[in-house]
Formats: C-alpha cells, structure tokens, sequence
C-alpha cells in the first residue's frame, strides 16, 4: 500500500509570460513509500487540482505521468494546469500505482494545499477587480485618483512646468512659485516686485506689512556685526519723505510711536540727521496734537551744540547760556515770567546772579543796547 511521507512544493520553473493568466508550470517535490518503505522504482502518477481539501470542484485537468523513477522514495515532477491561479485556494490530490500496473490509482490523502510558491507568481502579475476605494474613484484595472489624503484632486489637466498645489478647497495644477513664481532669483538674492507682502494678513497695505494680534513683537530686526551697525535703517529720497515713521494709535496707556535704545557708553538711543546742506530741514521732528503734550521730552540734561529756536512758549527751571556774553545761570520761575517780557541781566555794575524781569519799551531795551555797547566798546 502507498502512502505519502512528506510532499512539498520547493521550486517554480523560470517562466516568461505575457499576460497575468497565461499558465504557469510549477515543480513539485515529494516522498512516496510503499508498506512504510522509502519506494524505488518506476511508478505512474496523476495529479488533479480542487477548490477545496475535500469535495470541491476540480479546476484544470488531469495531469499523468507514467513510469517516472522514484529512487528512495523520492520524485519531482513538473505540473501545468493551465490558467487556475487566479488568487483562489488551490488543493492538489495525488493519484499513484506501480509503473508495470494497468489497475486503478491509490488515492494519497490527504490533498496537498498550494501555498504560497504558485501564488507568487499570481501576486507579481495580478490586477484588481471590481470597484476602486479610498482616494481612487472608477473601477479596476484602471481606476482615477480622486483625492489624495481625503482632499478632493482637480480634474484640470496640468500643463508643462505647473506643479499640483492645494487652492484650500482641492489639490490643482498650478505655476511653480520658483524662477516663474512670485519670488525670482538674482545669483544668491531672491526678491518680489509684484505687489504687497504680508505677513499675517491676506492684505497687505505696504510692500511688507507685518500684523500680529497677539503680544509679541511684531518684527525683529538683529544686527550682530561690530562697528558702526543698524538695527533699522530707513530712506526717504521724497522731498516731503519720512525715513522712519512711528505710530502708536493707542488711545490710552503708556505707548511709543518710536523708542530707541542703547546700551553702549558712547551710544545714541535715537538719532536724526538731516543730511540736506540747504532748505529747512529736521534731524528729528516731534509734533503733538493735545494742548498738554509734548513734541518732545527729556529726562535729563539736553545739550545743543548749535543754535537753539523755541517758537512758542519755553518754560525752564534753569537756563545756563554758555559762550555767549551772558554766561551766568539765570533761576527763574512761572510766577514773574509773562508773555511779552524779556530776561536780561542788570547791568555789570551790581554784580548779582540773579535776573529780573519786567515790560520793557521799545526804547528802553533799545537805549540799554546801546549803553551795553558803549560800555563793552571802552
């Protein structure tokens, strides 16, 4: 009586096909005894393929092989069933009697599953069917993306050089925003000349404006470099221009439309210049609107090294003129200081640090002039 030791398929033959369904041989391995013997000699076989361990449907047809040698109870053969592997599970059943015999085959059991070397094949060369899912829409074997990542993909046809870019409703083809785009290039520099900038506003109202709503600063500008260095530098080349320009809108609390600092010794916090050699012109202008603000103001000393020109009223606690001929410090106060007056020193005669103030005539002042000449000309 046969019986089947061990059977296994070790191996697929080198095959070159066209199509996912052409046939495909296989070689089968296996170990036949006889009475529990190793077998050794000339044995007739068949093999038929099921659909299932036992019962099923046979798929392909019957292969036989007559008189193949079986020395010490090992065999190989080479199968073709034609076009089965199609992904479904496969059972091979083996068939056997003697070479010299004409009776009827002795079933092996029990049938031999064939995993996963014949699949293989299949799963190499196998195409879908039926329904696309996911992010692809249509039907197989040529299904359409339709979305990538859930977002839905334009239907536009992209043309040379465009890129697939998310519009915020859909993915889209779309211009390249390198060389073409909104930024060009210049050797190592990249710029933008066509429109507006913003940052953190989709409208910008400068060619960079920066909005931010939350209490941080809205733009930093470090300058690390030694020696004569700019945080900001601004330009104005307009007759009526304003290089830096700063606005505090805030109708209450402590604000500052610029603020300079500086912590070096021989620093300036903020510092005007007005480069022009004629015209009018202000190193630094202050301007303030409420009756009780100031253009400007000082904590501290002020220093001048030039002339000095209030147009309006200036109060002082002390004024010290220094290089003028009057060169001493003048205390005055709110109290006898009243529109229309002038300061003046008695004359060098009474030798006092103290100045009066009184309405002067016309005349007056202009006969002190002239005594004051008289007196420095002798």
């Amino acid at each position: 009586m046969f019986r089947r030791s061990v059977a296994l398929v070790v191996s697929l033959l080198v095959i070159a096909f066209a199509t996912p369904m052409k046939a495909q041989p296989i070689t089968y391995q296996g170990m036949l005894k006889e009475a529990g013997i190793p077998a050794t000699g000339a044995y007739d076989f068949q093999f038929l393929l099921f659909t299932a361990a036992s019962g099923g449907s046979q798929v392909g047809a019957t292969l036989t092989v007559n008189d193949h040698n079986v020395q010490f109870g090992l065999f190989s053969v080479e199968l073709n069933f034609g076009n089965v592997w199609d992904g479904s599970e496969r059972y091979l059943e083996i068939r056997v009697r003697a070479g010299a015999s004409t009776g009827a085959y002795t079933t092996l059991s029990p049938r031999v599953k064939m995993n996963p070397t014949p699949y293989a094949i299949w799963a190499s060369k196998a195409n879908p069917t039926g329904s696309a899912g996911g992010d692809l829409s249509g039907t197989y074997p040529n299904p359409a993306v339709a979305r990538l990542q859930g977002r839905a993909v334009s239907t536009t046809v992209p043309t040379t050089g465009q890129v697939l870019k998310w519009t915020g409703s859909a993915w889209a083809s779309g211009t390249d925003d390198t060389g073409s785009g909104f930024w060009q290039q210049s050797g190592s520099n990249i710029y933008y000349t066509a429109g507006n900038v913003g940052i953190g506003t989709n409208t910008p109202a400068s060619p960079l404006h920066v909005l931010t709503s939350t209490a941080i600063t809205a733009m930093t500008v470090h300058n690390t470099a030694d020696g004569i260095a700019f945080g900001v530098y601004g330009v104005s080349n307009s007759a009526s221009g304003i290089g830096v320009f700063g606005y505090a809108n805030a109708s209450s609390g402590e604000t500052y439309g610029v603020w300079g600092r500086s912590a070096s010794t021989d620093g300036r916090g903020v510092f005007g210049w007005a480069a022009a050699t004629s015209g009018t012109t202000l190193g630094v202008y202050g301007r303030v609107s409420s009756p009780d603000g100031y253009a400007g103001y000082f904590e501290g000393r002020g220093y001048f090294s030039g002339d000095v020109r209030v147009n309006g009223t200036a109060r002082v606690k002390v004024l010290e003129i220094v290089g003028a001929d009057l060169a001493e410090k003048f205390p005055v106060s709110e109290q006898n200081i009243q529109p229309g007056m002038v300061i003046w020193r008695s004359p060098p005669t009474t030798p006092v640090n103290s100045a009066s103030a009184e309405p002067l005539t016309a005349s007056a002042w202009q006969a002190w002039l002239q005594a004051r000449t008289d007196s420095t000309r002798a």
